[in-house]
């Protein structure tokens, strides 16, 4: 894969960009390739060698490894905590071998923790099904490996654009910090998890992504206000959760209990697959994302 600098960013800086991607390996999938899309991995294999993707396409990476990077060495001053720690189940598990990189291990609190780099608005959803998938997966290997049952899994979540000056204001987080305790599976749930995820990669017809897998959002809407850049509001809760607002009549009932003000409107918010828009070095090549480069013959 072939990182471009077109913006001209420092040296340094590319080249970790650089070292932050490889080629995978068609023998293993790692814990985080489990509940990613197969046919991710099977372009980058075809067609690593001409995958081309910018620098600053990749910067989103930056802030996972530098807080990583800050923990590791944290760890290596304290007792009972182990922090980057390997893990490796052997292909004759489930037909790939499984690789993958633990965060944190707290013996001491016999837990293990994983640290999310993200949003407000990434937490403000609640836990993730991908984290829960996760940590249960790093559970199940080390009761495999090291034949030890972990008692507690946790996501521990730096909000990266977090401002102070929300602080307080309806369900805003109140700091720059959230945590979440994972539901924990038991271990034939996990096994069965994994065995249908790798038998997924092993499909000779390697299945399309699906709309979750793409990040696909709906359409929504808006309230804005005349002469206003930001919205008066985008999003309304629903059974206990902050959702986009999901219908033109949603919004208008929003105007209406604002007593109807006339420089109020509503604005249609178009959605889309956000992984396949912006976090997808491959999209270039996909059939579903680029389908008029295949239609036109210059794939295979």
């Amino acid at each position: 894969m072939k990182v471009t600098n077109n913006f001209n960013v420092p040296d340094v800086f590319l080249k970790a960009l650089q070292d932050s991607s490889w080629k995978p390996s068609a023998d293993r999938v790692s814990v985080t390739g489990l509940f990613q899309p197969p046919m991710i991995k099977h372009l980058t294999m075809t067609y690593w060698e001409e995958l081309e993707v910018d620098a600053t396409d990749l910067f989103y990476r930056l802030d996972g490894t530098a807080l990583h990077h800050v923990i590791e060495m944290a760890a290596e001053k304290m007792i009972g905590v182990l922090a980057e720690h390997k893990l490796f189940l052997p292909a004759e598990h489930f037909g790939l071998a499984i690789s993958g990189r633990l965060d944190v291990w707290d013996f001491l609190n016999d837990c293990i923790i994983d640290a999310k780099n993200t949003g407000v608005m990434g937490v403000a959803r609640g836990i993730k099904e991908d984290w829960i998938i996760q940590q249960n997966v790093y559970r199940y290997m080390i009761w495999k490996i090291h034949n030890h049952v972990v008692k507690k899994l946790k996501i521990a979540v730096k909000l990266r654009d977090w401002m102070p000056s929300n602080a307080g204001r309806g369900d805003y987080p109140a700091s720059p910090f959230a945590e979440f305790i994972l539901p924990l599976w038991d271990f034939d749930k996990t096994e069965k998890y994994i065995q249908s995820r790798v038998d997924l990669y092993m499909q000779e017809e390697v299945p399309m992504c699906t709309d979750e897998e793409c990040w696909r959002s709906p359409d929504c809407y808006a309230v804005k206000k005349k002469g206003a850049k930001k919205a008066v509001a985008a999003t309304m809760i629903d059974e206990g959760k902050r959702i986009p607002i999901p219908t033109e009549e949603a919004a208008k009932s929003i105007i209406r209990l604002k007593g109807g003000d006339k420089d109020l409107y509503v604005e249609h918010r178009v959605g889309g697959c956000r992984r396949c828009q912006s976090y997808c070095d491959v999209r270039s090549l996909c059939r579903k994302y680029n389908p008029q480069l295949w239609k036109a013959g210059e794939r295979i």
